[in-house]
Formats: C-alpha cells, sequence, structure tokens
C-alpha cells in the first residue's frame, strides 16, 4: 500500500514487504519515500470519512494482491518534517545522525 500526496519532490508513504528494518536503530533505507509501519491503520484513519474504505476493506485488498486506487473525498494537509536535534522529557538534548547534512548546510550558510 501508499499513500500519494502532491509533492514537488515525488515522496510517498508506503508499507514495506521488509518488516525487519523497522527494528532496527538505523532505518535510513529509503530514496527519500517513507517507509509505514502499520499501513492498514494509516489508510483507516486517512479514510475516517470514508465509510466505503475502512481498515478491513483495505487489508483485503492488500490480501487481493490486485492494484487498485483511491481518491480521497476530502482534502488532507500532509506535513513532513525533519528533526536534527530534541529535548527528551527528562530535560536531555538528542543529536541523532544527521543524515541529509542538514545541520552542514545551515552552519555553512551562516559562515
Amino acid at each position: 500500500i501508499k499513500f500519494l500526496f502532491p509533492n514537488r519532490f515525488n515522496v510517498y508513504l508506503h508499507d514495506t514487504p521488509n518488516h525487519t528494518l523497522f527494528d532496527r536503530d538505523d532505518r535510513a533505507f529509503s530514496h527519500g519515500c517513507i517507509r509505514v509501519h502499520e499501513p492498514v491503520k494509516l489508510a483507516d484513519f486517512v479514510f475516517k470519512n470514508n465509510p466505503d474504505w475502512d481498515g478491513e476493506r483495505v487489508q483485503k485488498q492488500i490480501d487481493s494482491a490486485e492494484t487498485t486506487s483511491v481518491v480521497m473525498k476530502e482534502e488532507m494537509h500532509v506535513y513532513i518534517t525533519y528533526f536534527t536535534a530534541w529535548v527528551e522529557p527528562d530535560g536531555f538534548v538528542e543529536f541523532p545522525d544527521d543524515i541529509y547534512k542538514r545541520d552542514e548546510r545551515l552552519v555553512a550558510a551562516l559562515k
């Protein structure tokens, strides 16, 4: 299952047959798209105002292995964010690996 949404980067959200990747600490295996851990739950949320497509029907469609497209009845905004640092509830600041080198480019631009 994949969730397409308009964007100039051709990025979308999708399921993966390789669910073991979700167990890894380093999960930067995509070429820009975003893997969804529980796509049927996400579909159930996305289609909450579309009674024709609940999670059960989505799962049946996946199991059928037939390709189909479903167009949203209502617009839904999608916001993708990329954090290079955040503060944990205990006050500790977390600095994970910046795989896209955003901080390096920011620092270089400020010089």
